[in-house]
C-alpha cells in the first residue's frame, strides 16, 4: 500500500482580497474633508455623476455658488432641506459656469443635480450651515 502525503490545499484569496476592500471602503466613509465657502463662496465642479467637493460648510447668510461644468453633459445644482427646494444654480452646457447667491438658514441641505436621472447615479453631496 502506498502512502501518499497530503498536499495543504491552495486557499482563495478572494474572501481576504474582498474583506481588505469593504475595510478601506468603510474607512473611507464620512472621512471625507468638509471644504468651507471662502469668502462666502462656494465653488463647485459639476462632472458626470458627481459634485466636488461633495461634502461643504458655510455659515448662516447670503452664500453665492459658483459652479463650472467639468463633463461632457449637461449639469445644475440644486439644494433640499427637508424635501424643501432651496433654488440653485441653472443647468449649463459642458464647459460653461453658473453662480447664484442664496440667503441660507442653519441646517443641513442636500446638493444634487436634478437632470434625468444624475442624483440617482451618485451626484448629490452635503451642505451643512451653521
Amino acid at each position: 500500500m502506498a502512502l501518499v502525503k497530503a498536499r495543504p490545499r491552495a486557499r482563495s484569496g478572494a474572501p481576504v482580497a474582498l474583506a481588505l476592500v469593504l475595510a478601506a471602503g468603510a474607512a473611507g466613509c464620512g472621512s471625507k474633508p468638509t471644504r468651507g465657502a471662502r469668502d462666502g463662496v462656494l465653488r463647485v465642479a459639476l462632472d458626470e455623476y458627481r459634485l466636488v467637493p461633495q461634502r461643504v460648510s458655510a455659515r448662516a447668510g447670503p452664500v453665492t455658488f459658483s459652479t463650472s461644468n467639468r463633463g461632457v453633459l449637461a449639469h445644475n445644482l440644486r439644494l433640499v432641506k427637508q424635501g424643501r427646494r432651496w433654488g440653485g444654480v441653472g443647468t449649463h452646457k459642458p464647459g460653461r459656469a453658473g453662480r447664484v447667491t442664496l440667503r441660507l438658514e442653519p441646517g443641513n441641505y442636500r446638493m444634487l443635480c436634478s437632470v434625468g436621472q444624475h442624483e440617482e447615479l451618485g451626484m448629490f453631496g452635503s451642505l451643512a450651515v451653521r
